[in-house]
């Protein structure tokens, strides 16, 4: 199916980069990482900010500091988050180290807090509850250092509030704006080559084509969808032309995102995009998988003139060159077909439409049920078995990128909505890395899942 064009509107944001020293060698290549000895690793913080009771309504997710104050006029408590790679090796010990800026408390305590919470939608009215204190500390010179190692333990994101442990004391503390914010230094230990295998990295994530409502900005599209089943794993988004510059529009956060943007393929070979696509490659997250799609579904384009294979081809094989300059093991070529291109009534070679596994990483598909038309939802295997043997075919890992079904005629919901579990038990079986539901009333007709049972389908999966 096309997927729909979009609104772009431009976000600004910092992103976080991961830093490894090493003691003992060290490689990353390709899809690899493996290490000797001992490491340590440098996160960043990916969010913080600061709340105070006298301005109940306002955020300070953009300043430059943050605090954490008893003052008897003001009273802030201050947040931070880390996401630690799922590929980290075994954590040995943990250290947050902050950089001061102005008042120098006698102590800081430091608590563990839930991770919902984000860097531009926190106020005092709404932040998030403080647990008990995990550690406390001092400053010496210009910076203050809690060890963490009893609550850092593995990857995923950790979140905690600062709090000023006497009356009247006050901590001022450099943001990740100022770019010299709060970082994780992380002791590694495992002396094993750990290859990355995408297949087997997480089970199948779930997730929905992003539509937006008349009036409605991509960040409140995304919390809308959130909201209706229950906070997705992974997120497919379609982009006209040159993608928003990162943290993406919407910011999706940590969970890796299925991003499809079209440019012209005699514009990518003319070099038209490649100060842009460089830059968006560079500038991409380092501690979260990114799917890049160009030009999803070519295959109508092509049999219409509009572009030849070969020059899609080889556009995507430019493409992979301006991504393989950022170094980035995250970012991951992801070509997307229709399944139909499979079907020999299509009289379609998808091959046609491959530039070949040296540039291609991932391979999505588009897959939909036809037998609406005879009033059936098609088996699993019917709409799938052909993408798999493909894939592994191929030796490649798959998602995918879009999937969906008219409700039938004479359906409640019940028969959708048990379709839907099927063919996510059919696909977390055979690991497929994501599917994303294409939950839009498009012009061909309406895909949402709007009656109960189905909703509640894809909430379980979700």
């Amino acid at each position: 199916m096309p997927a729909p064009a979009v609104r772009r509107r431009p976000l600004v944001g910092t992103l976080a980069t991961i830093v490894v020293l090493h003691v003992g060698a060290f490689t990353l290549t390709g899809l690899k990482l493996s290490h000797d000895a001992t490491s340590k690793i440098i996160v960043p913080a990916v969010a913080d900010t600061s709340v105070a009771r006298e301005e109940p309504a306002e955020g300070f997710g953009v300043a430059r500091t943050i605090t954490a104050s008893t003052s008897p006029g003001r009273h802030t408590e201050a947040y931070v988050a880390f996401d630690v790679p799922r590929d980290t090796p075994r954590i040995t010990g943990a250290r947050m180290e902050v950089a001061l800026d102005g008042p120098r408390p006698r102590q800081v305590e430091l608590r563990k807090v839930p991770a919902s919470w984000t860097e531009h939608g926190t106020f005092w009215n709404n932040r998030p509850a403080a647990g008990p204190v995990v550690a406390t500390a001092a400053p010496t010179a210009d910076t203050i250092g809690f060890d963490v190692t009893s609550v850092v333990r593995g990857p995923g994101r950790h979140a905690f509030a600062f709090t000023s442990k006497d009356a009247r004391s006050a901590a001022s503390l450099r943001s990740r704006e100022s770019g010299n914010g709060p970082r994780l230094v992380l002791t590694t230990d495992d002396s094993s080559e750990r290859p990355r295998n995408l297949s087997a990295a997480t089970p199948t994530l779930c997730g929905v084509s992003l539509d937006l409502k008349p009036g409605e900005t991509f960040q409140n599209a995304l919390s809308r969808m959130d909201d209706t089943y229950g906070g997705l794993e992974t997120v497919r988004l379609y982009y006209p032309g040159v993608p928003p510059a990162w943290p993406g529009n919407p910011d999706t956060g940590n969970r890796p995102p299925i991003i499809s943007f079209k440019l012209a393929p005699k514009d990518i070979l003319a070099g038209k995009y490649d100060k842009e696509m460089t830059r968006w490659f560079a500038t991409a997250p380092r501690d979260h998988d990114v799917y890049w799609v160009y030009y999803h579904e070519p295959e109508d384009n092509i049999a219409s003139g509009e572009f030849t294979a070969a020059d899609y081809r080889a556009a995507w094989r430019h493409l992979r060159s301006l991504a393989d300059k950022a170094g980035n093991p995250r970012l991951h070529a992801t070509l997307v077909l229709m399944s139909w291109s499979l079907d020999p009534l299509s009289k379609r070679d998808w091959r046609d439409y491959y530039p070949g596994r040296d540039v291609i990483q991932v391979l999505g598909w588009d897959v939909y049920n036809l037998g609406w038309k005879k009033g059936r939802y098609d088996t699993p295997a019917t709409m799938y078995d052909r993408v798999v043997a493909v894939s592994k075919a191929e030796n490649l890992p798959f998602g995918i990128a879009e999937t969906g079904s008219f409700l039938i005629k004479g359906d409640n919901g019940d028969q959708r909505a048990s379709w839907l579990r099927a063919t996510n038990a059919y696909l977390a079986k055979r690991r497929a890395l994501w599917v994303a539901y294409f939950d839009l009333n498009w012009e061909t007709g309406d895909y949402r899942l709007n009656d109960t049972q189905s909703r509640k389908a894809w909430q379980e999966s979700c």
